[in-house]
């Protein structure tokens, strides 16, 4: 008898023994002022920040950060600022010099003087707070500077006729736009532009920050202009008037 009471004791206590441990793994609920720990070197998910949303053509510039051009399917240069001897367009400036900077900055990374304004320059410059500027030697560069001063902060760049320099993305004058579509095609902005030959088109796309692509071609949808401004400078169809 003393032995069937020690066994039905000893089956009592593995029974509660089993009851505890299924509690306690099975995912019992906790009280209500204690708080799970997770495991060393794991967080929380209660406790983990959702991740922020990042638009689409923000994360895209951020990704091709200093290469210039990186994820658009081309050839980038290091630094944004030449290409073999050639500058480059890249996306914040011209020849390694971001956009903002003096219009001198640009003549010593072009290795090009800046022409004298003559005397319709100085009184547009006086007029508008803007001129163009371009370099001795260097056809198809025009600096847009606005402000007071001849040498003032670079908003607009432009790259016309005769000019050899290529974006970062290796579109140049003389392409189709359609090939810069297919560079910038992430980037592209449906925006209005209504400043382009007779019969031709343009594209916009955007660059950094409040930065913009301009790409113009003509009625045999071949590039005649690129741009890289601000905005709206860049949108500008009659310049600095």
């Amino acid at each position: 008898m003393n032995q069937i009471r020690a066994s039905a004791l000893l089956l009592t206590a593995i029974g509660l023994t089993a009851t505890g441990c299924g509690t306690a793994a099975g995912g019992g609920s906790a009280p209500d002022d204690r708080v799970p720990v997770s495991a060393p070197g794991s967080r929380s998910s209660a406790a983990r920040p959702a991740a922020a949303s990042t638009p689409q053509v923000v994360a895209a510039n951020a990704g091709a950060g200093a290469g210039d051009g990186a994820g658009d399917g081309r050839t980038a240069t290091a630094s944004g600022g030449t290409a073999g001897s050639q500058p480059v367009l890249s996306w914040t400036g011209l020849a390694g010099i971001p956009l903002g900077s003096g219009a001198p900055a640009f003549a010593t990374a072009l290795r090009h003087r800046l022409d004298p304004l003559d005397s319709t320059d100085r009184q547009v410059l006086a007029e508008h707070r803007c001129v163009y500027r371009h370099l001795s030697g260097l056809p198809g560069v025009a600096l847009r500077v606005t402000g007071s001063a001849a040498d003032g902060p670079v908003q607009v760049i432009s790259l016309t006729r005769g000019s050899p320099i290529r974006t970062s993305a290796g579109i140049g004058l003389g392409d189709t736009l359609d090939d810069a579509r297919r560079s910038y095609g992430a980037f592209l902005l449906d925006l209005p532009f209504d400043f382009y030959p007779e019969d031709g088109h343009a594209l916009t796309a955007q660059a950094t920050g409040e930065g913009r692509w301009v790409f113009i071609a003509d009625r045999a949808n071949r590039l005649v202009e690129i741009r890289l401004g601000g905005n709206p400078d860049v949108y500008s169809p009659e310049g600095c008037v």
